[in-house]
């Protein structure tokens, strides 16, 4: 029996709030949902679309950042789909958000693939079936 019906929210510990909330607003255009103030830390929600949510997380107290992308047995990237990767380059390139690695077609997967870093370090991949627009 399959115990697991969707995915329900992603979650990612702020290193910066405001940068945060710019970056997902107004770079990769995310419509904005809740906030809930839990006292001891704030939540702000994201619509990524078919019911799943982005949870952004700024505690009260900060808590101690690791780099863990490349750690066994830990998080590694969250990836979303784009329909238009080459203006999605466009507009992160102008904002100065952190590229790991352009655009390229990965041939064995049949897609495009671009790899970036968001304020709080946290790797996301993006995934489109064309570039677009080139």
């Amino acid at each position: 029996m399959n115990y697991i019906k969707s995915i329900n929210h992603i979650t990612i510990n702020t290193v910066d709030i405001e940068k945060s909330l710019w970056f997902y607003e107004k770079i990769l255009g995310l419509p904005k949902l809740d906030y809930i103030d839990m006292d001891d830390h704030k939540l702000f929600y994201f619509d990524l679309g078919n019911g799943i949510r982005l949870e952004l997380i700024e505690y009260q107290h900060k808590i101690a950042f690791a780099n863990q992308h490349q750690q066994v047995g830990a998080y590694r990237h969250i990836c979303f789909e784009t329909d238009n990767m080459y203006e999605l380059t466009s507009k992160l390139t102008e904002n100065d958000i952190s590229i790991i690695k352009q655009p390229s077609f990965v041939e064995k997967l049949g897609y495009y693939t671009m790899l970036i870093q968001d304020p709080n370090l946290v790797e996301i991949e993006f995934f489109s079936k064309t570039l677009k627009g080139k």
